[in-house]
């Protein structure tokens, strides 16, 4: 079964995101210091791929596992946080 891994970084810094919780097909993780995640096993087909940190805007879209992937998350910082 497909391995579906990527990055989670902020949209204009360019910088990792530690800490963010990625779900992808229902599966949960969240971002090592370096802003990666990884998930085994995905089942293939359409699933929604999700992910969410403290101070950013949240980000979702659709992906077709078909195999092997790699997510990019760009996160853009809420507007109005000191």
């Amino acid at each position: 079964m497909p391995r579906v891994s990527g990055i989670v970084l902020d949209r204009f810094t360019g910088d990792p995101i530690q800490g963010a919780l990625v779900i992808i097909c229902g599966r949960r993780t969240t971002s090592d210091s370096e802003g990666r995640f990884s998930f085994e096993d995905v089942p293939v087909g359409r699933c929604f791929a999700s992910c969410y940190a403290e101070g950013y805007e949240s980000a979702a879209r659709v992906v077709d596992v078909t195999g092997d992937i790699t997510l990019t998350f760009l996160l853009t910082p809420k507007v109005g946080l000191l």
